[in-house]
Order: structure tokens, then sequence, then C-alpha cells
């Protein structure tokens, strides 16, 4: 039974904008008030949400369900103070079993605050709002939803308690036609609508819906095919059953959790198992091929023996030859050192005679250079004879003019004595003035020699000691470096720590170096004997170890295994003592265990009781499905149901006789027309003929023959008539006597649906209960054989003997793992011992050959720093010489700085006196005496000279008046002219050179100018030749210097020290060359020397090679016998073909080394295969003791163990296989449940397929499925539980996701038609209704007008087949659908007739609210209620109010604000 609304009623509830004062909204006819389709019309903003949220809220009383919540509006809002608040629904029941007076059901809510105070911030106190929740079937004129108690006589509004309290005394008056319930809890509320087959699932979906305006379509669009199927199985499935197969699956998925890593180590046990068995094979092999190299290591010992020995003799002839070669060396070095000692002295004696040769050339360089200055002074000379003799000749013309002009003289004598007498005085000022500053000259002059030469003195004596004290500074830098290089090595030392600091002796340290080692040695002497002994100790105690090792392997195995097999029992024991089905069959009190060895002869009883009663159920079951069988294929094969079955198999027994026949119904159909075939059929004459069967008129006779001639009977009368005679029968008038009316479903095409949706849903039914009856009766009898293998396998007392047996081996192995851990704690402490002293010699050695190293450096240090005392003496002593020295050249520097200023002004001074007297010298030439015998004399000596000049000036100017107008005056100022240019010609050259050309002058040579020309050529040619001589001079005494500098040793004054040193030149030669001429003797017998040291260097280096040969020879052979040592008693060898003997031998030990490194290494591949699997990390969940018996095991002892261990591997194996049949049975039992859901789910979806349906009238669509789900079924139950075995491996892995019904449902049922999958399509709507099937995935892309026709299809259709799975029947309907404002998405009017055709077709009543003014749209329903929101009598207040003229204008709210904000909760 299924409800649609009938009225809403609302009372003192809405908000400020939209209050309702009583406002009942009445959604049914006028007359019988049947649901019907309505529009509940009130202008945008009016308050359509408010209504629709107090509509839902009645439904979905939790608060998260609240509609208003997305707008931040709780019910809370919505009660104001003084408020008590209704909001009551009344329903209809669809379809009534009075259709006169169906069944009203009224649900309601009434609110009120704590004390009708509505609190200050509502949202934080709404725990003060209280609310009742009531239902209860309407009894009209007693209570129903217009006779609620809402006000009492007087009309005043009763408070919530007094409504409460009158509204139960009402219904306790008749508790039964009421039917009342009431609470408080919301919870039980919603538990009592859905009792009362109003589903607040289905709500809660169009609450979501209309979670906006128009918002219908965002419930239906779906990304992918799947999720519309889950949404669908959202909607249609019961989570009952879901629930409890995912509670069934929590209970057993710990079990089912170990199904993996059993695998796991299932698959460990099978892999290691083989490889195991071929390393134990293989361990076998290597062990013969390994005593087979010891046996050929043994021989290589041997001969390595014998090549040592021959080593060793070898190395005794190459230390003789090397002694022989070192002597011969040794000589040949002395007397190499006499050979240079001889060289030196002969290059001592050349560099003597370099020093004779070197002073004669200095002598002979000299003179050549007086020669030259001479040959150069007399050529000078006669350069300066013609000068000179020009001035002779210039004289004497001047005189013989003088002479001619001393005539005109007399004449002018007065002036001329004047002009003289000046003259002469000013000439005797000039030269007594030049003689002075000539005296002045050379005293300055003669005071700048002395200083120079008392300069040269001191300089010389300067550089003297300078020299002597860098030879002294040199010695001792060279001294102090051999200190910093004794100082160096010190520091070297201290570094190297061969030393503790660098004051330290290194004598000292090197005696305490010296005691150090011999310690170092006794002790390194005792660690070895520790070590030495150390081998035997250890390999007792492995060997105790081992055989510790394998005893607790041994008793580890028997304790797992009987560990094993008790764990195994107890679960066994435990599952049948706390089974549910045994528990129910013994009528066990809760908590209770069985004790299944006292009851188990019960036990027995009641399972096999159990399991036939259940059999003969599903026998019983099987006989009443066989007749809906039959009927179903009828139906599915004609559409109509067939006869009885004795009417079939009268028919069958006339056709065998060939006679056709036909059942009755079926001619009736074929007679009558659909509408009139009821009526006809109250004829019994016609129910009899139509229950019968049907021959043509020809054929009576044969009929009747066939009748007589067959002995068959039937049960029911079966009547034979003739197509004639079945029409004159429906012709005809009908018998007094009555008949039972016949099943519609055989004549009418509509009940014949309804019976095969009847029939089809009980064959399920029966189907289901059959399933479980053999469910159950196969779990009986496996319950019973799992009890009677249980009893077998461990009968009473049994698991206390195990138990009892577990404990003793584990006081066994407790006490052998503590004998083994003190054994094991022995060999590490032998470990760490021989740790210890492995590190210890190791430290030992290095610190002896590091102590041999110091001692050696130590040594030489030593004798290094012996000789400190003496350098530092020495140095000592020429820092003082270098300090006297010094000093002496540093007194004679500054003698020499004075000196220079000394002799720097004096010549200054010199050469002022010398300007001065040139000058003045000059200026007396100018002045000239007209009388030349005239003396000049000196008068005046107080006179300045100044005057003089001028008073002279005067005086010539006056002659020179009175002498210009004589010609005479002009040659002789000619030939003075001549005289001062010789004069000018001579100054040019030196006095010495003027002196020596008035000597020539006055020879023979330079009395005329060509003797003079002869001369000056001839002096020429001489200084050339002496100038020639004196650079071959200079030539010779350059390369004397360069000889002496060559023959001179750049490290030392010289090469050697002489007895005595030669005279001369060729004596030292002589000596030089008599001493080369040893040396070269010498140095030939050192070559012999050194050939013969090289002879036996040869011979010793030949000795070494073989020593080397058979050494290397002994050690390839003593390597390759390792471990075995080598012999030391071995004679030499004596062979001729060691390397043959060698090679064979080798060859032999190889090949046998070869074997057993081959065989070895297959073990060690086996062991690494082995190891490597056991560490996979696939096997991580393997237990560790296991694991680590494979991993962690010497290689030694896991070859030994392996067959053991691949033992244990295979029983280990049949373990675990046993384990895994277990928890497969408890699976299959989990997957089992789950197939039955999953089938009931694809039956769904296949019938989703036909309650979509389109009625008949829908032109292009009639009778048209809307809703198409196509999908590949599972190839039988074998692949069906295949595919959900997967599934529940997955959510078993998954720890995280807890499993949940709907959720591993789903899962399931993709999975049962992957990889396919489903295909949904659906009917686009279109104006011309053409038949277009689209995939539901689309919907996005349709108009909002085709979207909403589509959705409101969809709900119709999911809605009806969820009421039909919950078991309401095929007769079920859809209920109510009520929307927010469709038509501001979908206003035409030809999609909202197709909206109300479907609707109809599924049982939907569509309530839909609106604002919009289109009176085409809105007329399309047949019931309209108009609202309007008018101002109350407060300025702020609105209320809803039913208006009653339905015109399209009307007053109250036009236009609102509404602020949405997003929810952040």
């Amino acid at each position: 039974m299924t409800y649609q609304l009938s009225s809403f009623r609302l009372a003192n509830v809405g908000d400020r904008a939209a209050r309702f004062t009583d406002l009942t909204l009445d959604v049914s006819t006028a007359g019988e008030r049947a649901p019907v389709d309505s529009i509940l019309w009130l202008r945008n903003g009016g308050g359509k949400s408010s209504l629709l949220s107090l509509f839902f809220a009645l439904l979905l009383p939790l608060r998260k369900d609240f509609m208003g919540k997305t707008v931040k509006r709780h019910l809370e809002d919505y009660v104001s103070s003084g408020d008590t608040s209704h909001t009551v629904a009344e329903w209809v029941a669809q379809p009534g079993g009075d259709a006169s007076r169906p069944a009203r059901l009224v649900t309601g809510a009434v609110y009120e605050w704590d004390e009708r105070r509505k609190p200050a911030d509502p949202d934080r106190d709404r725990e003060k709002l209280k609310g009742w929740y009531y239902s209860f079937f309407a009894v009209p004129g007693v209570l129903d939803l217009p006779g609620l108690p809402v006000r009492d006589e007087s009309g005043r509004t009763r408070t919530m308690a007094e409504f409460v309290n009158v509204l139960k005394e009402i219904a306790a008056a008749n508790p039964q036609q009421f039917r009342f319930v009431i609470t408080r809890q919301r919870g039980e509320w919603t538990d009592a609508l859905t009792a009362r087959n109003l589903d607040p699932a289905v709500f809660a979906y169009q609450k979501q819906m209309n979670h906006s305006e128009g918002g219908v379509a965002g419930l239906f669009e779906f990304a992918t095919t799947d999720k519309f199927i889950d949404f669908l199985i959202d909607l249609t499935v019961d989570s009952t059953q879901p629930d409890l197969v995912a509670n069934n699956l929590r209970k057993v998925v710990d079990v089912l959790a170990r199904k993996p890593g059993l695998l796991v180590d299932r698959e460990f046990c099978g892999e290691l198992e083989g490889r195991l068995e071929r390393l134990a094979e293989r361990h076998m092999l290597a062990k013969a091929a390994a005593e087979a190299a010891t046996g050929a290591r043994s021989s290589a010992a041997r001969l390595a023996g014998a090549f040592r020995t021959a080593a060793s003799a070898r190395e005794d002839d190459r230390k003789w030859m090397e002694e022989e070669a070192k002597r011969l060396g040794d000589s040949a070095r002395a007397l190499d050192r006499e050979r240079s000692r001889v060289n030196d002295i002969a290059s001592e004696l050349y560099r003597v005679a370099a020093n004779h040769r070197k002073k004669t050339a200095k002598a002979e360089w000299a003179r050549a250079t007086t020669t030259a200055d001479e040959a150069n002074d007399e050529d000078l000379a006669w350069q300066a004879v013609g000068h000179l003799a020009d001035r002779v000749e210039a004289h004497l013309h001047a005189e013989d003019v003088r002479q001619q002009i001393a005539q005109e003289d007399r004449e002018t004598a007065p002036l001329r004595e004047a002009r003289d007498d000046a003259a002469a005085t000013l000439k005797a000022r000039y030269a007594q003035l030049s003689e002075e500053e000539h005296e002045a000259e050379t005293m300055a002059d003669t005071a700048a020699r002395e200083a120079q030469a008392e300069a040269g003195t001191e300089g010389f004596r300067e550089r003297q000691n300078r020299k002597l004290a860098t030879e002294a500074s040199v010695r001792a830098e060279n001294a102090r470096g051999r200190l910093i290089e004794i100082h160096d090595e010190v520091v070297a030392a201290v570094r190297l720590g061969d030393l503790p600091d660098d004051e330290a002796d290194p004598a000292i340290v090197l005696a305490e170096t010296k005691q150090n080692r011999r310690e170092k040695e006794d002790l390194l002497g005792q660690v070895r004997q520790r070590r030495e002994a150390r081998p035997a100790v250890r390999a007792a105690l492995e060997a105790q170890s081992r055989k510790l090792a394998t005893d607790r392997a041994a008793k580890t195995a028997e304790r797992d295994r009987l560990n094993g097999d008790r764990r195994k029992l107890a679960a066994r024991v435990d599952a049948l003592a706390t089974d549910v089905r045994l528990a129910e069959l013994t009528q066990l009190a809760d908590g209770t265990r069985l004790d299944l060895w006292a009851e188990a002869a019960d036990l027995r009883a009641a399972l096999t009781r159990e399991a036939s009663a259940a059999e003969s159920a599903v026998v019983a079951t099987r006989v009443d499905a066989a007749e809906d069988n039959r009927a179903l294929d009828g139906l599915q094969a004609n559409d109509f149901l067939p006869t009885t079955r004795d009417a079939e198999r009268a028919a069958e027994v006339l056709v065998a006789a060939e006679v056709p026949a036909t059942p009755g119904w079926q001619t009736l159909r074929d007679l009558v027309t659909e509408a009139e075939r009821a009526s006809v059929l109250e004829n019994p004459r016609v129910a009899e003929l139509a229950a019968g069967v049907v021959v043509a008129d020809g054929d009576a006779e044969n009929a009747r023959r066939a009748l007589a001639s067959k002995p068959w009977y039937t049960v029911a009368h079966v009547a034979v008539s003739t197509a004639t005679q079945f029409e004159r029968a429906v012709a005809a008038a009908p018998p007094a006597h009555l008949v039972f009316p016949s099943e519609p479903a055989l004549y009418d095409r509509d009940a014949a649906e309804h019976a095969r949706a009847d029939r089809e849903e009980r064959r399920r039914d029966q189907d289901r209960r059959i399933s479980e009856l053999q469910e159950q009766a196969k779990a009986d009898r496996a319950l019973l054989a799992t009890l009677e293998s249980l009893l077998e396998d461990c009968p009473a007392g049994h698991l206390d003997a195990l138990e009892k047996a577990v404990e003793e081996c584990d006081e066994a192995i407790s006490g052998l793992t503590d004998d083994d851990q003190v054994v094991r704690a022995q060999i590490d402490e032998l470990d760490e011992q021989e740790t210890e002293d492995a590190v210890t010699e190791a430290g030992l050695s290095d610190e002896l050959n590091a102590l041999a190293q110091r001692i050696e450096r130590l040594n030489a240090l030593a004798k290094r720093t012996a000789e400190r005392p003496g350098i530092q003496l020495a140095i000592a002593q020429l820092d003082k010489e270098v300090e006297v020295c010094t000093g002496i050249a540093d007194e004679a520097a500054s003698r020499v700085s004075e000196l220079q200023e000394t002799e720097r002004a004096a010549r200054s001074l010199a050469s002022q006196h010398q300007a001065n007297w040139k000058r003045y010298e000059r200026d007396s030439t100018q002045v000239t005496l007209l009388d030349g015998d005239r003396v000049a004399v000196v008068t005046g000596d107080g006179d300045l000279l100044s005057w003089l000049s001028s008073r002279f000036a005067e005086l010539d100017l006056q002659w020179q008046t009175v002498a210009s107008q004589s010609v005479l005056a002009e040659r002789l100022t000619a030939h003075l002219e001549r005289s001062k240019r010789a004069d000018r010609a001579l100054a040019e050259y030196p006095e010495s050179a003027r002196e020596l050309a008035q000597q020539l002058l006055a020879t023979g040579d330079g009395q005329d100018v060509d003797r003079r020309a002869a001369a000056r050529k001839r002096s020429r040619e001489v200084a050339n030749e002496a100038q020639q001589k004196l650079s071959e001079a200079k030539t010779e005494l350059n390369q004397a210097s360069e000889e002496v500098k060559q023959r001179t040793p750049r490290d030392r004054l010289r090469h050697a020290p002489l007895d005595d040193e030669p005279a001369t030149e060729a004596e030292a030669r002589e000596r030089a060359a008599a001493e080369a001429e040893r040396a070269t003797e010498m140095s030939s017998e050192v070559t012999r020397l050194n050939r013969e040291a090289e002879d036996a260097g040869k011979l010793a280096s030949e000795a070494d090679t073989a020593a080397q040969v058979f050494a290397q020879q002994a050690k390839r052979l003593a390597g390759a016998a390792t471990p075995v040592e080598v012999p030391g008693d071995v004679p030499a060898y004596a062979g001729d073909e060691p390397e043959a003997e060698l090679e064979s031998l080798l060859s032999r030990l190889q090949s046998a080394n070869k074997e057993a490194e081959e065989t070895a290494d297959r073990v060690t591949r086996s062991i690494a295969e082995v190891r490597r699997i056991a560490a996979e990390a696939r096997f991580a969940e393997v237990p560790g003791a296991i694991r680590d018996r494979l991993t962690g095991d010497d290689a030694d002892v896991l070859a030994d163990r392996a067959e053991a261990r691949a033992q244990e591997m295979r029983v280990r194996y049949r373990t675990i296989d046993g384990q895994l049949a277990e928890i497969g049975r408890d699976q299959r039992l989990v997957v089992g449940e789950i197939a039955g859901l999953v089938k009931d789910v694809l039956a769904t979806l296949e019938s989703a397929h036909r309650h979509s349906k389109l009625p008949g009238t829908l032109g292009r669509w009639a009778n048209e499925h809307f809703l198409r789900i196509s999908f590949l079924r599972p190839a039988g139950d074998e692949d069906l539980h295949a595919r959900i075995d997967a599934v529940v491996d997955r959510i078993v892995a998954d720890k995280k996701t807890k499993p949940e019904g709907l959720a591993v449902l789903k899962k399931c049922v993709h999975e049962a038609v992957a990889p396919r999958g489903f295909t949904v399509k659906v009917l686009k709507p279109n104006s011309d209704l053409a038949v277009e099937p689209v995939d539901v995935t689309h919907l996005g892309k349709f108009s909002g007008g085709e979207k909403l026709t589509v959705c409101v299809a969809l709900y119709c259709t999911l809605a009806r087949l969820r009421a039909v799975n919950r078991g309401r029947g095929r007769a079920a309907i859809g209920g109510t659908l009520v929307l927010d404002n469709p038509l501001g998405t979908a206003s035409h009017v030809a999609l909202l007739r197709l909206q109300r055709d479907v609707a109809a077709a599924h049982g939907v009543q569509l309530v839909y609210t609106t604002g919009v003014e289109d009176l085409g749209a809105v007329g399309q329903f047949p019931n309209v209620l108009r609202m309007r929101n008018a101002p109350g009598s407060l300025r702020n207040r609105r209320y809803v109010v039913l208006d009653q003229q339905d015109t399209a204008d009307d007053d109250g709210i036009t236009s609102v604000r509404v602020l949405r904000e997003d929810d952040d909760s």
C-alpha cells in the first residue's frame, strides 16, 4: 500500500516575511477528496521555499536534512516566541481496500520553544526548541485533519502540552481504529513513517531534487552509466539484507584476510622445497669436489717447498755476487775520488797559469796605452800647429801695420796716450784679478784632488771589508742552512712522531724506541700464540652449537606441528561451539558455549532432522512452483494464463490421435471481444466449454472415437465441444445454476500482465525459498560433516593432551635455547677476542714496521744533530767577523761620503774661480794697446773695475772716431781679427797640446805648410798604429780574464790547495798537463773496476732472477695450495723442467679447483637463490623465524640442513593447504549470499525495463518502454561466484575501508557484468513524441524542458520499482512527487502533459510549486491553489493566505532580494 498527499496544513509557523497563521492546502478532488496533480501558486519570494522546507521537515526530522540548510536556515528560524507551530499532512492510501472510503493517514508535528520564548541566539540554543511527532488514521467526525485540537473551545491556541494531551485522550478512546503513534524521538518517527509505507528515503531524494528552484535535473545527471546504476540500486534496493551480508563479511574478514598471507606462505613453501632439495644435492657433490681439490693442493704445496729451497740457494749466490760487486764498486769510487782530486790540482794549475797570463797581458796593455796616448798627443799637437802658425803670421802682419800707423799715431799722441793709459790700467787690473782667481782655483783644485785621493783610499778599505763581511756572511748562512736542514729534519721527525717535540734528544729517543720495539715484539709473540690455540676451541663450540640447533629445530618443528594441530582443532571447536545454527538447534542461552562432546548425539540428531526437513520443504516448494512455471510459460508464449493441466492433457491426447484440438479459452478469445468476455463467462455453460477443449465441427466423430479408444481420465471435468457448439453456448441464455468467476488472466490481457508479474514475484520468492532451504540443508549437512570430522580428529581430552605436549616442547626448546645462547655467547666471546687479537696483531705489526722505520730515521737524525754544536760555534765566530768587517766598512763608507762632499765643494769653488779668471782674461784680451810695447801697470788700486772699464770705453770711442778715418786701421783690424780666430781655435786644445805645438812649430817640419801637412800625416799613422797595438793588448787582456773566470770555481776561491805555486805561466801549464795525464790514467782504471762490478752485478741479478722465478713459482703453487701449508724440509728442486712440472700440477689443481669452485658456486647460487626467494618482498608476511633460518644461518649451516629444511617446507605446505581449504569454505558461504543479492539486483534491473512501460495513450510513445537497461549476465553461477570472489578479495585486502552493505553490493553488481558493463537508454522527449532512445549520460545535453521531463519519468519509474521491491506488490504506485518551481525550467504544454501522463501511468501524484504567470502551463493541472503574501497588522510581518479568487493580478510581494551563501559546513 502506498500513500498520496491529500492536504497539508500549517499553523502558527513561518518567518516574518512569510507566516502561516492557519493555512490548509487541499491537493485532492472536490468531492471524493482523492489526491490529484496540483499547482501551488505563489509569487517568487512569497514563501514557497518556507512551505517546502516545513513540508520536508515533517518527513525528514533530522536537522542535517532540513531543506533550508543551504541558505543557513533551520527549523528554529520558523518558530517564533509565543508560537505553538503545527505542520500536518493528510495522506490517502492508493489503492484502497474500500474505493469509496480509502484509508486516510494523518502525520503531523508540533513545535514550541521552552516557556514559549525564542532565545536571542536560536542556533546556539536550538535544543530548547521542543517538538512532538504523531500519526493516526483519520476517523471522520472524531479526529481528522480539519478537526485537530489546535485551539480550545474559546478559540485560543493550545500549548504544545495541551495539544498533545488532548490528542492522546482522543486516540485512547479507540486505539485500534486510530492506531495512534506519538514520539519525541526523530529516529522512532522515521521508523513509524516507514512502518506506515511512507518512505522517508524517497522524500530525501525529493528534497535533494529541490535544493534549488528547478534543480530537479541535478539529481539525474550522471557522468557514467555506472553512476546511474548505483543511483538505481540506492533507490530501489532495501539495504537490510546487504547490510546483513556485509556484517557477515566483516565477521569473517579477519579470517579471509589471512588468505593472501597463507597463499604467499604456501607459495613460499612450494618454491623453496624444490630449491632446498637441489641445494642438498649440490652440497653433497661440492664436498666430494673439495676433497679432490685438497689432494691436488697437497701436491702443489710439496712442489712449492722444493721451489722455495731452490730459491733460497739462488738467493745465497746473489748475496755473494752483490758483495763482490760492492767491493769492486767501492774500489772504483775510492780511485775515482783520487782521480777527482788530481783533476782538481790540474784545474788549479791551469787557473794559476791563467792568472799569470792575465798579469802579463795587463802590463802589456798598460804600455800600449801609454804609447797610444803619446802618439795621440803628438797628433793633436800637429793639428794645433796650423792655428799657431796663423796666429804668429797675424801678429807679424799686425806689427808691420802698426809701424805704418806709428807715424800717424804721433800726430794723435795725446789722445792715444790717454787711451793707452786707460787701457794699460784696465788690463793691469784684469791681470791682477785673474792671477788672484787662478791661485784660488789652484788651491781649490788641490783640495779636491786630496779629498778624492783620500776618498779612494777609504773606498778601497770599505770594499775590502765589505767583501770580507760578505764571505763571512755566506759561510755563516751556509752553516745556518745546515742548521735549518737539521731543524727541518727534527720537525719532520716530530711531525712523523719520531720525536715528542723539537727539544728532544734523538739519541735518547732512539734508545727508548729500541726498547719499545723489543717490548712490542714480545707482546706480538703472545698474541700469535693465543690466536693459534683459538680455532680448535671455536670448532668444538661450533659443533656443540650445531647439535643444539639441530635438536632445537626438531623440537620447534614438533612444537609448531602440535601447536598448529591444536590451533586448528581449537578453531574448529570454537567455530562449532559458538555456531549460531547449533546454538539455535540446542536453544542455548546467549553468551554460552556448546559442550560438543557431551551433546554430540543430540547435535547429530538435530542436524539430521533439520536437513531432512529442509530437503522435504524444497520438494514441496518445487511442487508448488511447477504450476507457476507452467502458468508463466503460457503467459510468456501466449500473453494469457494457460488452461488447466487436465485440459492441456486432453488436448494433447486428441492431437496425438490426429484430431486438432485447442483450449476453450483460446476459442473464447477468438470469438468474443475483450470487453464482453467477463459478462459472457457469467454463463456457466460458456465457462464450462472455455475450461475444456474445442475441435473443428468435422472432427467431432474422430474426437469421440479417440476418447473412446483411450483409457485416460481427468481429475477435473473437461468438456469437449466443437466450434459451432461453443458459438451457440455464447449466444444461448445461461442456465439457472451459478458458477465461480474465472481467473481474468485467462481472457483479459491486462489481467494476464498483472498475473504474470504476481506469479513472477511469487516464483522469485519460491526460488529464493528453495535456494535458502537448499543452502540451509547443505549448511546443516556440512555442519554435521564438520562436527563428525571434528569428533573423529579431536576426541574428548585431545586438546588438553596437545596443550601439555606443546608446553613440554616449549620447555625443551627453552632449555636448548638457553644452552645454545651460552655456547653462542662463548663463541661470540671467542670471536670478540679473536677480533681484538687480530686487530692487536695487525696493530703491533704496523707498529713494529713503523718502529723499524723510525729507528732507521732516528739513527740518521742522531748523527746529524751531533754536528750542531760545532756548526753553532762556527756561526758565532763568523757573525762576529761579519760584525767587525761591516763596522769598518760602514765607517769607511761614512768617511767616503764626507770626502766626496768636500771634493764636490772644492771642485765647485775651483770651477767658479776658473770661470772668473777666464772671464777676466777674455775681457783683458778685448782691451788693446795702440802702443804694443807699452806695459800694463796697475795704478789706482782703489779704483773700481767698472769705472776703469767705462773710462777706457769712452777714450777708445774717441780714438776710434779719429782712427776710423785711416785705411791702416782697417788692415790692422783684419790682422788682429785673424789673430783672434787663431786664438779661439787654439783655445779648444789642451795646454799640453798648445805647448807641444809651440815646440813642433819651431822644428823644421813646422816652418811651412807642406812640411806641416806631411808631419801631420805621419803623426796620424803613428797614432793609428799605437791604437791598433792597444786594441790587441786589450783583446789579450780580455781573453786572459775570461780564462781566469772559467778556470776559477764558482763555489770557492780555488780548486785545490797547492804545495808550491808555479812562478810562471809556462811552469804552471806544464805541471797542469802532467796532472791531467795522471787523472786520465786513473779514469781508465775506474772504468775497468766499474765494468768488473757491473759484471758481478749482472751475475747477482741473474741469480736474483732465478731466485725470484723459483720464489714466484713457489708463491703461485703456495697460493694455489692455500690453505694447505707449504712444508719447509723439502730438498731443493733438481729437475730440468720446473715450468713444465709447474704447469702440469697447476693444470691438475686448476681442474680440481674449478670443479670444486663450480660445485661450490652452484651451492652458493642455490643458497643465494634460496635466500633471495626467502628475502623477496612478496614473502614479507611469512613468519620471520622461518625466513631468518634461511636468510640468517651461515651458508655452511644452511647447506648442511637443506634436506631437513626441505622436509619442513613439505610439511608446512600441506598444513597451509588445509587452512586455505577451510578459508575457502568460509568465503564461498559469503560469496553465495552476495551472489543471491546480485541476482536479485540484476532481476530488478531487468524488471525496470518492464515497469517503465508507457500508457497506450501517448501516440508514438504508446506502450513503449521509457527506460531500457541492457547487460550481459554471467555465464553461470560458477562465473558469478568467481567474479564476486575477486571483489571480496579486493575488499579484504583494503584494510582501511570497512565493508558496507550497498557499497559491496554495487561493486559485485558491476563486476558481474564486466567488462561490457551496463547500457542505459531513455527516450528523449520531443514535440512529435518520436521514439529516440539516448544514453542516460547525455541528459546534460537536453534542453531544460526535455531534461525535466526525463527526470520526472525516471523518478516515477524508479519510485514505483522501489515500492514493488519493498514488498508492496505489483499494484504498488509511486506516491507523491513534490517539486519546487519546475515550470520555471519547463513550461512547454506538450512536455507538461507528457509528465502528467507518465506520472499517472506509474501512480505518481505531481505537486508543483511555482510563481510563473504562464496560464497555459498552469492550466494543464486540474487543481491550482493560488496563494498570496499579504501584509499583516504589524508593519514587518507578512502572511501567506489562500486567494479565493483565481485571478492573475493579486496584491502582495512583487519582489524580494534573496541572499544565498555557500554553506561552509
